[in-house]
């Protein structure tokens, strides 16, 4: 016996024969093409049996312009070009240049009048011990100095002024100016050539913009003006005991004005001047 199980069999149903479905009625059956024989040769084809339309021409690519930058709108102007920027290197060493020469400037000025402030305590102890002495002896001062007694000097005299310098104006004369360093409109330069001896005991400083002056007849200080190639160097700097130095100050005045008066100071700090009677 199987062990399977047994299902029960249904009993056998003849086919339905009752009315069949109407289907549409069907085309006649139809053969296919006859087909090419693979087997046979090559040879048989012929390209001219084929006709092909001919192809459309390849359609060319369209050339653009060259590119042109827009033009300015009718009514506004043109944007400015922008000056290239300096670099900040540059502009820190200018800065750096104009400030210390501000500082040797400042130093030289506070020099000088430490300077002339030494030489006013030794000026007035030597005056007192003088006037003692001449007191004593009854001996006559010197008056060779312009200080306190309104004496005017000429070109090309020689002045003790206190115990510190000689100065002596060797020469006058009038410029045009250079190519590039003209005077303003109406106006010329005056070059004074001067010459200055330390004639105390120790070394001293002489500036030709704190010592030296050129006034006009009314009183109008003269503007100091500078000439490159035409003129020496203006007395400045340390001069040690018993030497000299020599060299032209350079005024702008008018051309019209003939008559100038031209002053030392010995000593900036103190009262009195020695004046130079100066004609053009």
């Amino acid at each position: 016996m199987s062990d399977y199980p047994q299902y029960p069999q249904q009993p056998y149903q003849p086919p339905y024969q009752g009315s069949q479905p109407d289907y549409p009625p069907q085309a006649p059956y139809a053969p296919y093409p006859p087909q090419p024989d693979p087997q046979a040769p090559y040879s048989s084809y012929s390209p001219q049996s084929e006709q092909h339309e001919p192809y459309p021409p390849y359609p060319q690519p369209e050339v653009q312009a060259p590119y042109s930058p827009y033009a300015p709108q009718p009514g506004y102007p043109p944007y400015p070009q922008q000056p290239p920027k300096k670099s900040g290197l540059g502009k820190g060493l200018a800065i750096g240049g104009v400030v210390l020469l501000l500082v040797l400037v400042a130093c030289g000025v506070i020099s000088a009048f430490a300077f002339r402030a030494s030489n006013t305590i030794t000026s007035a102890t030597s005056t007192v011990t003088s006037s003692n002495n001449n007191t004593n002896t009854g001996s006559t001062p010197d008056t060779n100095q312009s200080s306190g007694n309104g004496k005017h000097y000429t070109v090309g005299q020689t002045v003790k002024t206190g115990d510190t310098w000689e100065v002596t104006v060797n020469s006058v004369k009038t410029s045009n100016g250079e190519d590039f360093l003209k005077p303003d409109n109406g106006n010329i330069f005056i070059i004074i050539n001067v010459t200055t001896h330390n004639i105390s005991a120790k070394e001293q400083i002489i500036s030709s913009l704190l010592n030296f002056k050129l006034r006009e007849a009314d009183g109008t200080e003269a503007k100091n003006a500078f000439l490159s190639s035409s003129v020496s160097q203006p007395p400045d700097g340390k001069v040690a005991t018993g030497d000299k130095i020599r060299g032209d100050l350079v005024y702008q005045v008018p051309a019209n004005q003939k008559q100038f008066t031209f002053l030392f100071d010995n000593d900036i700090m103190e009262s009195g001047q020695t004046i130079w009677d100066i004609n053009v």
